[in-house]
C-alpha cells in the first residue's frame, strides 16, 4: 500500500480559535445541541476544531449531529465517513441491505477496480454488538482521600461461564443493558458498519483526520443520521490575518456564489467574529439577527444584509 499523503492545514489564528470556542459555548447552551455536548462546550469545541480542519461548515449545528458519544468516546457517524469519501472523489454503491447483511462496493477516484465490503449479523454477534449484560459496582481499594474506589464488573448474559451471585438480583430489578439500535434497526446498523469500513479501508486518506483526531478505531456506530454530511468541495474559508483585522466589514465581504446546501457561509462567520469581539451576549446578537434576517440564525446572513448587521453590532458595542 502506498504511503498516505496529507496536506497539513494552515494553523488557526487566535481570532479563529476564539470564534470556534465561542460557537462551541453557544451550541452547548442550545436546545438543538446533541445530548453529549449539552452544557459541555469543551467537548463541542473538540468536534468543531476537527470539523473545521476537514472543511466542514461549523456554523451549522448539524456539524455536531454527525458525531455520537459511545461508551464515553466520540465517534463520527458512518454518514459523515461516506460523505467525506464522496467529497474526495471516491464512489460508494449499496449492493445489499437487510437484517442479515449489508454489502457496499467502493471505488477509489481514478481507479477502475471496485472493492466489496460486507458486514453480516454474525460478524456483529461475534464482535459482541448484540450482547445483553448486567453490571455491578465492586469495591476496589481506596482513593488517596480515603473514599472507596470502585470498579465495574460486567457479566454478559448467555456466556458459558457461571454467573456471579449478584447477577440474578440485577436481572430481577430489570438492569439488563444492550445496544438498542442493533436490536431495533439491524439493517441500518449493518449498513453503517459496512459503509464506515469501506471508507476507512479503501479511502483512508479521505477520513484520516477523523480516526487520528478522535481515535475512532472500531468504536460502536450509532447508525446513519438524517443529517447530510457537511463536506464542502472547497477548502474552508480563511479569516484575514490578525494584522489586517482593522476593518472586518470590508475584509469579510465576498461575492455570493451559487448556493450549495452545506457550503460554509463567510458572511455568517464575519458576524459571529464581530459579535464576539464586541462582547455581545447571545440575546443581543439574536435580536440584531432577527431585525435584519427575520430569524435568530446567522445562516440567514447574506452579502445584501451583512453590512447592516455589522453596523448594528458596532452600534450596540458603542452604547455599552
Amino acid at each position: 500500500m502506498s504511503a498516505i499523503e496529507r496536506v497539513a492545514p494552515a494553523p488557526l489564528s487566535k481570532r479563529e480559535v476564539d470564534w470556534i470556542e465561542g460557537l462551541a459555548k453557544r451550541y452547548a447552551r442550545s436546545p438543538l445541541c446533541p445530548s453529549w455536548a449539552k452544557n459541555k462546550p469543551d467537548k463541542a469545541a473538540i468536534v468543531l476544531f476537527t470539523a473545521h480542519s476537514l472543511g466542514i461548515d461549523v456554523t451549522n449545528v448539524a456539524a455536531l449531529e454527525n458525531f455520537h458519544e459511545i461508551d464515553g468516546k466520540l465517534s463520527p457517524s458512518a454518514h459523515l465517513y461516506a460523505g467525506l469519501a464522496h467529497a474526495g472523489g471516491h464512489e460508494m454503491e449499496l449492493r445489499e441491505y437487510g437484517p442479515e447483511q449489508a454489502v457496499v462496493e467502493f471505488r477509489r477516484h481514478g481507479s477502475e477496480r471496485w472493492q466489496r465490503i460486507t458486514f453480516t449479523i454474525d460478524m456483529a454477534r461475534q464482535a459482541g454488538l448484540l450482547d445483553e449484560w448486567v453490571e455491578h459496582k465492586v469495591p476496589d481499594g481506596s482513593w488517596p482521600d480515603g473514599n472507596t474506589k470502585y470498579r465495574i464488573e460486567k457479566f454478559v448474559l448467555g456466556s458459558a461461564t457461571k454467573p456471579p451471585a449478584w447477577v440474578d438480583k440485577e436481572i430481577e430489578e430489570g438492569h439488563i443493558k444492550r445496544r438498542d439500535n442493533w436490536h431495533r434497526y439491524p439493517a441500518d446498523m449493518l449498513l453503517a458498519r459496512a459503509a464506515k469500513r469501506a471508507a476507512k479501508f479503501v479511502a483512508p486518506d479521505a477520513v484520516l483526520g477523523l480516526t487520528v483526531a478522535l481515535g475512532d478505531e472500531g468504536a460502536e456506530d450509532e447508525g446513519l443520521p438524517s443529517t447530510a454530511p457537511l463536506r464542502s468541495q472547497q477548502p474552508a474559508p480563511r479569516l484575514p490575518r490578525d494584522e489586517a483585522d482593522d476593518d472586518i466589514e470590508d475584509a469579510e465581504l465576498v461575492e455570493d456564489e451559487p448556493s450549495e446546501p452545506n457550503r460554509p457561509n463567510p458572511h455568517a462567520k464575519a458576524v459571529h467574529i464581530a459579535a464576539h469581539e464586541a462582547g455581545l451576549s447571545d440575546e443581543a446578537l439574536d435580536a440584531i439577527l432577527h431585525d435584519h434576517t427575520g430569524g435568530v440564525s446567522a445562516r440567514g446572513v447574506t452579502r445584501d444584509n451583512v453590512r447592516g448587521i455589522l453596523a448594528a453590532i458596532q452600534a450596540t458595542k458603542a452604547k455599552a
